[in-house]
Order: C-alpha cells, then sequence, then structure tokens
C-alpha cells in the first residue's frame, strides 16, 4: 500500500485553511440556525441536503446539528456555510432568539431556552433583558448558582448604565440564591462606598 505523506500534509493544510473560512461564518458552534428563504424549484434535489434543510428549525445550535446529522463536524459545517452563502440559511439574531426562547420556556422546555437566550446574550452583551430572562429560566429550572451569576450580570450591566439602585437590587437578590458569590459582594461594597453608607447606595 503506497502511503504519500505529502498528500496527507496538503489536505490537512487544505482543511485547516477551510476551518478557518468556516469559523469566519460560524464564530461559534452556539448559532442557532434557520432557512433565511424558501429554497428555489430545483435547487435542493439531493435527498440528504432536503433531510438537513428539515433539521433547520431554529431549535438547533451548530453542536445539536452535529448530533442529529451524519456528517462530521466539519462536513456538516463546510455544508452549512456553502449553503449561507447562497442566501438559504442563517443564523438567529438576538431579538429572534428572545422571542423564541420565551416561547421554549412557556412550552418547558428550559434547558433549550436556556442555550438560546446564553447565544442573545452573547450577541447583545448589552442588553439587560437577556440576563433578566436567564436568571428566571434558571432558577425556574432549579439551577440557584447559575441564577445568582446571571443576576450578577444583569447587576453589572445596569451599574455600567448608571442604575445603581437596580442593580444593588438584583446584586443583593443573588446573594441571596448564592451567598458565596463574591461578585455580589464586591459589587454591594462598591455600591456603598458611592453611596457613603449601604443604605445611601441602594436609596
Amino acid at each position: 500500500v503506497f502511503f504519500d505523506p505529502g498528500g496527507v500534509v496538503l489536505e490537512a493544510a487544505r482543511r485547516l485553511d477551510e476551518w478557518e473560512l468556516i469559523r469566519e461564518t460560524f464564530p461559534t458552534p452556539r448559532d442557532f440556525l434557520v432557512l433565511a428563504r424558501e429554497p428555489e424549484e430545483g435547487e435542493v434535489e439531493d435527498n440528504d441536503l432536503a433531510r438537513l434543510l428539515d433539521l433547520l428549525d431554529g431549535t438547533r445550535d451548530l453542536e445539536r446539528l452535529g448530533e442529529d446529522y451524519y456528517l462530521s463536524p466539519f462536513d456538516l459545517q463546510r455544508s452549512l456555510r456553502e449553503l449561507v452563502l447562497i442566501g438559504l440559511v442563517r443564523p438567529l439574531e438576538a431579538e429572534e432568539l428572545v422571542r423564541s426562547a420565551t416561547l421554549r420556556a412557556e412550552e418547558g422546555e428550559l434547558f433549550l431556552a436556556i442555550a438560546m437566550l446564553e447565544r442573545a446574550g452573547e450577541l447583545d452583551s448589552e442588553n439587560p433583558d437577556v440576563f433578566d430572562r436567564l436568571a428566571r429560566i434558571c432558577r425556574e429550572a432549579g439551577d440557584e448558582v447559575a441564577a445568582a451569576r446571571w443576576l450578577m450580570e444583569l447587576s453589572r450591566t445596569l451599574y455600567r448604565d448608571g442604575k445603581y439602585v437596580p442593580a444593588g437590587q438584583h446584586a443583593q437578590e443573588a446573594l441571596t440564591l448564592d451567598d458565596h458569590n463574591l461578585e455580589a459582594l464586591e459589587l454591594l461594597g462598591l455600591l456603598a462606598t458611592r453611596g457613603g453608607e449601604p443604605g445611601e447606595a441602594l436609596e
């Protein structure tokens, strides 16, 4: 059996180049994908491609698609990138993720809602509503430590916006859920310093 080490190196280099292009399109495997438009007549003739498109209902991120589809992560994301380039597929935007997460939470799909909101928070890191929703849903899911973590994201965002009273209130709530949360203690101390006394800082 002939083994061509040069060919292996070239193939590895080609894949690395393609991975870089894929990462430009999908910076994270946490992107949730949907159809951007309906396929034109004759555009989807391959049964495997049709099956893949059926999975793009906005409830699966790239990682979940890799679990539900038969291709390797590389081949799957390369195929999806090509679909993005022709305008057939796109990732959900932050506002869409928030709306979808709200519906999923109402239907009891709390962990899917959390994943969607986490991605929304990455896309829109200054949106306090995302962190508020995450905290409430994590608490509903029974994860008070995670709820406290998102409350602190909310508190920091409000603090940066100069909204010191609600920032302090959410930090206190985070400390109630997780009494070892050092960030909550630090922020409450900072607020106390601004006001001179803890009570004054939060009034």
